[in-house]
């Protein structure tokens, strides 16, 4: 803004107290205004008789007179602490209208001198001083004032400028709606950055509930109560739709800072993917986080995942309403598939049923996009050719992802039991590796041979009823995703689903979470399995 940063720059810079307690003072001032006083190590001076002001009405019997005033006692104290705020003057120099004009009349001709006030009257007055026939030219003709403007906090935090010819009182523009962005997708990378070697930025401040941060936009919000916390941070509430993720000290680097702007910088505008909105700061201007939108709901792992919170927290529940679930994860998964983003991190503590039995992805800061590996990811989630390997070195494929997105399915509809899981087992990245699957399944191979792979390995309790009870076809997709090292899209997955859904609602296949006998089709197996046990 050429105004701001002219003013910023070349002039004396005071405030009146009605601009102090605007309800957008705060996200001006620390904001938007904040980027040029930084640049021009400028600051703004404030009367003595304004904080005096504000002391007397933040004690006022008006409750929202006494919160503004409050607001702008503490919006002073925070451009002083980082020196961009000054207070001159004494208590006694009178009624603060009739100051800004003393010395605005004593230093026209040797400052450039701006007001910052909502007083239209105020306003107009002091304007008119630019004009003053007395002092405006010396006897050589030449112009001795130097310049007056005078501006008024407008919403959002923006600004407008008082001119001589508004004689109306100021009324603020109304913002023009912007037309929707969409997004674009991002550009498929072969070559990653080692994240590992990513330096620590230096953080002074890590916000806290009560302090206020900055977005890319220049709104200040402020942190409410804390919803969350990890190993990377914590989420705070700002608003009814919005969160801030805040990271610690030790988790704020070079390279993740970087890939948050590229991914705010396309926005993935789709129901319930909770995208990176904007990268927040502390008021010393330095990355702190990223705006999101709001989840609603708990985490998979803390209710799916746990059979006796399943059957406590849903009793309703059938079969169909996993499979519900499963549905929204995958128009998730291939709208993110869409724009080049690939999840990594597949981990149930990231998706939050929600009350409706949508999902709601969060964390998605540690995606992969472009150039920036998906730094983290879980044993159980990872697929055979890339166990053991350092997620911070390398980008996954789509084919890793298939198989992440395919265990995920598995253990929603078994809820919460790993594929791999089975009795006489090893370590999860060996069972995995040696693609031991412990499920029985018969099929055809390709010469016409009858192939019986019929396991006794499942893990003790219901595991294998609810595998018996699955109709062939869903068996045989997950078999030969796990047993003979398969890949399927998000899209082959989302119609095989569907095709479950129908199976459901039409009663062919056993629509309860936990049945309690084994399929008739499977009576040899079941006997098999009851003379193993």
């Amino acid at each position: 803004m050429k105004t701001l940063s002219d003013i910023a720059r070349n002039y004396k810079i005071f405030i009146d107290t009605c601009s102090l307690m605007n309800p957008d003072a705060e996200v001006f001032l620390l904001g938007s205004f904040m980027q040029y006083l930084e640049k021009s190590n400028n600051g703004i001076i404030v009367p003595v008789v304004v904080l005096n002001e504000l002391k007397g009405l933040a004690k006022s019997n008006d409750p929202i007179k006494k919160y503004n005033a409050r607001k702008g006692q503490s919006i002073f104290l925070k451009l002083k602490n980082i020196n961009r705020a000054a207070e001159r003057g004494e208590k006694n120099d009178g009624y603060v209208d009739n100051l800004f004009q003393v010395i605005f009349t004593k230093f026209r001709t040797k400052y450039k001198l701006c007001l910052i006030t909502q007083d239209v009257g105020l306003a107009l007055d002091i304007l008119d001083l630019n004009k003053s026939r007395s002092a405006e030219f010396d006897k050589k003709g030449v112009r001795r004032i130097k310049d007056i403007k005078v501006i008024k906090i407008t919403k959002n935090g923006g600004f407008d400028e008082f001119s001589t010819q508004k004689k109306k009182p100021f009324i603020p523009k109304k913002p023009v709606a912007k037309k929707p962005s969409t997004s674009k997708p991002f550009k498929k990378s072969v070559k990653n950055i080692d994240i590992s070697k990513s330096k620590l930025l230096a953080t002074s401040i890590t916000p806290k509930t009560g302090d206020i941060v900055i977005t890319q936009q220049g709104k200040n919000l402020k942190l409410k109560e804390s919803l969350a916390s990890g190993g990377e941070g914590i989420i705070y509430s700002v608003n009814d739709t919005e969160v801030c993720k805040i990271y610690k000290k030790e988790k704020v680097d070079e390279l993740r800072i970087q890939k948050l702007k590229l991914m705010t910088s396309n926005q993935i505008s789709y129901p319930r993917i909770c995208w990176p909105k904007s990268i927040v700061y502390n008021i010393n201007k330095e990355p702190i986080g990223y705006l999101m939108n709001k989840a609603d709901g708990k985490e998979l792992q803390r209710t799916i995942f746990l059979p006796q919170l399943l059957k406590k927290h849903l009793p309703s529940w059938k079969k169909v309403d996993l499979v519900n679930v499963c549905i929204g994860i995958l128009h998730k998964v291939i709208k993110l598939h869409q724009n080049n983003i690939i999840m990594g991190d597949i981990n149930p503590m990231n998706i939050l049923l929600s009350p409706n039995s949508d999902s709601f992805f969060v964390d998605t800061d540690s995606y992969q996009v472009e150039q920036f590996p998906c730094p983290v990811g879980q044993v159980n989630y990872t697929a055979p050719e890339i166990q053991g390997k350092d997620f911070k070195t390398f980008l996954r494929t789509v084919e890793n992802e298939s198989f992440a997105l395919t265990t995920l399915l598995f253990m929603i509809l078994l809820p919460g039991k790993p594929p791999y899981s089975h009795q006489g087992g090893t370590s999860p990245t060996a069972n995995i590796k040696k693609m031991n699957f412990p499920y029985p399944f018969s099929y055809t191979d390709e010469k016409g041979n009858s192939v019986k792979d019929f396991k006794f390995e499942a893990p003790v309790g219901p595991w294998r009823i609810i595998w018996s009870n699955f109709p062939y076809f869903l068996k045989e997709v997950f078999y030969n995703v796990f047993k003979k090292g398969e890949r399927y899209s998000p899209e082959q997955w989302l119609d095989t689903m569907k095709r479950y859904k129908n199976d459901l609602s039409k009663d062919y296949t056993n629509n309860e979470i936990f049945p309690k006998e084994f399929k008739k089709v499977d009576d040899a197996v079941k006997q098999q399995f009851k003379e193993r046990k």
